[in-house]
């Protein structure tokens, strides 16, 4: 998959899992660098650490199972969402996770994390399987972009990603889920630009939802928002809402799976249930 990178893949697994969790995968000592600056030492030590309930190298359990393709956040690694992505696993989809984002110095990646997300759509979805992809930040507005240049794919969810630049241009006719939080204090005009920025993508989806969700904020979707007792006070408010973590983050999991059960799977309503 030239130009996709480092591609981690969970999927329904056959047979009885032998243990409950399983050991984390190796964390560069980078990104750990990194996760120590935006939540400090004890937190990222502890995200290093923390195990996860894949099965590694299990055998794909029978089924024409979906493709999911997810982009995680600038400076962030496809690892930070694997609660998120597990638990959409399990729900019956195969989700390929871009391990980081390309990197593009001191501007966001759109467009060259939305052809990363194509690259990975080309290499792994050669099945009759439906496909559809999402991102958080600049990950979930690539996936839009990359929706809106393949039409292939069947439906996109954005998590809480901001349309800029390229990702601005992007015009796809597939459904869009754009999930979006409440950032304290930000001015009246930056709300009513992230309106109009919401209009002029959506303008030609076939069925845009918009939801925001006021107890989150940008990284209540990362596996830190369970930890988010234990972040720095001064770090912690704007970073993640008054919702629990782990409820947050079964809430966001149940409406990209409504959304992509009800458009890749065809169960009618599914989203709206979710969406309750």
């Amino acid at each position: 998959m030239p130009g996709a990178g480092a591609v981690i893949l969970f999927y329904p697994a056959d047979g009885a899992p032998s243990a409950t969790t399983y050991p984390a995968a190796a964390m560069s000592s980078g990104h750990a660098a990194q996760l120590t600056r935006r939540f400090g030492a004890p937190v990222a030590q502890a995200l290093a650490v923390a195990p996860g309930h894949a099965i590694p190298d299990a055998a794909l359990a029978n089924g024409d199972w979906p493709l999911l393709v997810f982009a995680p956040g600038w400076y962030l690694s496809g690892q930070d969402y694997r609660v998120l992505c597990q638990h959409v696993a399990s729900q019956g989809f195969r989700v390929a996770v871009l391990s980081d984002l390309p990197d593009a110095g001191a501007h966001p990646p759109y467009a060259r994390t939305a052809e990363a997300i194509l690259s990975v759509v080309a290499g792994i979805g050669t099945t009759n399987a439906p496909i559809g992809v999402f991102g958080h930040s600049v990950g979930g507005a690539a996936a839009v972009l990359a929706a809106s240049r393949n039409p292939a794919i069947r439906a996109v969810v954005n998590l809480d990603g901001d349309y800029a630049a390229d990702a601005l241009m992007a015009r796809p006719k597939q459904p869009l889920l754009h999930v979006r939080s409440v950032t304290p204090g930000e001015p009246a005009n930056s709300v009513a630009r992230r309106d109009r920025d919401w209009q002029a993508v959506s303008q030609a989806s076939s069925s845009p939802q918009l939801l925001t969700l006021s107890d989150f904020r940008h990284l209540n979707v990362l596996d830190a928002a369970l930890l988010a007792s234990s972040v720095p006070q001064d770090r912690r408010h704007k970073a993640f809402g008054a919702v629990d973590g782990a409820q947050g983050l079964a809430i966001t999991a149940r409406l990209v799976t409504g959304f992509f059960d009800e458009y890749l799977k065809g169960q009618a309503g599914a989203y709206s249930a979710a969406n309750l």
